[in-house]
């Protein structure tokens, strides 16, 4: 019976993956934190003359402050505002503010679509 020599070599292609898959985390994040930026401010309470009872009161602050960032080592991301009325639009008070719920229901509302955009960063 003839001898016959197999040689196989191994390229490993490990740092290239996880390196991929580091800017893949991080596109996915940076999309999240944008839709739920964008959904937040679409949701969040914005004053007006009438509601507040200041004359050409301009409301907005809230809704404009709204920002994200993003954790890659956790990988999540967070939304939210340093105004220091946020907490009791998003909650409510028992002095009679009624909860707005205006980041709750960006992350509750649109579940599939953050689905979509992970699935999505995941295929490219």
């Amino acid at each position: 019976m003839p001898k016959v020599d197999v040689t196989t070599e191994v390229e490993s292609n490990t740092f290239e993956v996880k390196k991929e898959l580091a800017t893949s985390v991080k596109n996915i994040l940076n999309a999240l934190g944008l839709s739920l930026e964008r959904h937040a401010k679409e949701n969040a309470p914005v004053g007006t003359p009438e509601s507040t009872g200041i004359p050409y009161y301009i409301g907005g602050n809230l809704r404009n402050s709204i920002t994200y960032q993003t954790d890659e080592e956790q990988k999540c991301v967070i939304v939210g505002t340093n105004v220091e009325y946020a907490e009791a639009q998003e909650l409510g008070t028992s002095k009679g503010i009624k909860p707005k719920h205006y980041l709750t229901r960006a992350v509750t509302e649109h579940e599939d679509e953050y689905k979509a955009i992970i699935e999505a960063g995941l295929q490219d």
